[in-house]
């Protein structure tokens, strides 16, 4: 869940529209309630999936940029909103 301050477009610190990343990993349980972590298994990079309808289980490919600026309860990975889940097992 995240806070209802989310910014509606996501931008790094210069105030340039943030990188398209895409991420390939599996989706599991964080350590808080209701909180999901996306693990990218090229980087190992742990990120926050914001969107894309998600579960625990899923094997997914996900482009999205990450949200500079979110407060979320989930105290793992970066937050990342995802515009465009590519693919899906689950």
């Amino acid at each position: 869940m995240t806070s209802p301050l989310v910014p509606t477009t996501d931008v790094t610190d210069n105030g340039k529209p943030s990188p398209t990343l895409t991420v390939t990993g599996a989706v599991t349980e964080g350590v808080e309630p209701r909180c999901l972590v996306l693990t990218d298994q090229a980087t190992g990079e742990t990120y926050q999936p914001m969107g894309g309808g998600l579960k625990v289980g899923d094997r997914v490919t996900v482009e999205g940029h990450e949200a500079k600026g979110v407060m979320t309860t989930c105290m793992q990975g970066k937050p990342l909103r995802i515009t465009r889940v590519v693919s899906r097992e689950g």
